[in-house]
């Protein structure tokens, strides 16, 4: 094996945040929906950061529930 350690590494740098967007990009998606919203509705850092959390795991958790819907469907 010829390969250079550092193709390796360079290969993982690109692959894996686009691996993280497929997996989070619900949680991404919802975060943005809350800073845009904290943005529009001119708040403090410190709410606007508490709405991306919240926009965030509310569609974090729907997805989830439609998940799980999804196979116990299936299954039957």
């Amino acid at each position: 094996m010829d390969d250079k350690p550092i193709a390796m590494l360079v290969t993982a740098a690109i692959i894996c945040p686009i691996c993280m967007l497929s997996i989070l990009a619900p949680a991404f998606l919802g975060s943005m929906v809350g800073v845009v919203s904290g943005w529009f509705s001119e708040l403090s850092p410190a709410p606007t950061t508490g709405l991306a959390i919240l926009f965030a795991l509310l569609a974090y958790g729907m997805v989830k529930r439609i998940k799980t819907n999804r196979t116990s469907k299936e299954d039957e």
